[in-house]
């Protein structure tokens, strides 16, 4: 594993309001015609806790989100298992590799102090923008997934075995 981060790519995310969102533009030199616009949906079926609100694919370590382009790019679909312990992997799954419009990987997430290692199949295309069970005129009692826009910050390792591309 240590071989494969040798020359790993380095990827900075940070979230800015719509209302700095100018400002950091152009404080960081940025074209504003050379971004990438991007709708991004999760997939998730929260459900009320007491007070709390739970997200069982989260809490289970499993993350499912499409980013779809504004503007002519292919959509990609990514699943992640986040936390994933690399070496619990088959070892044909412990290095990234990639294929015809799909990149399996395995990398460390950072947020501030905490660490953690996730592995993630991303398959590119053209995807249809999800619905929620209301648009599709669900009266409430189904069970497939809804489409929300939070994740949990907290995650449990999860068993079972890695994604399989062909």
């Amino acid at each position: 594993m240590a071989d494969a981060l040798k020359n790993a790519d380095v990827e900075v995310k940070t979230t800015v309001s719509d209302e700095a969102a100018e400002s950091a533009r152009r404080l960081l030199g940025l074209d504003a015609d050379e971004g990438k616009g991007l709708t991004i949906y999760f997939w998730e079926k929260p459900w009320a806790d007491g007070d709390d609100i739970r997200l069982p694919l989260s809490e289970a370590g499993v993350i499912v989100r499409l980013r779809k382009a504004a503007k002519g790019d292919a959509d990609d679909l990514t699943v992640k298992l986040r936390p994933c312990v690399p070496d619990a992997l088959p070892a044909d799954w412990r290095e990234n590799r990639d294929g015809k419009d799909w990149e399996f990987k395995v990398e460390e997430d950072w947020s501030g102090r905490n660490r953690v290692w996730a592995a993630s199949l991303k398959v590119e295309g053209d995807f249809a923008r999800p619905t929620t069970d209301a648009e599709d005129g669900d009266d409430g009692g189904s069970r497939q997934p809804r489409l929300s826009w939070c994740l949990s910050a907290r995650c449990r390792p999860s068993s079972g075995s890695p994604p399989v591309a062909t």
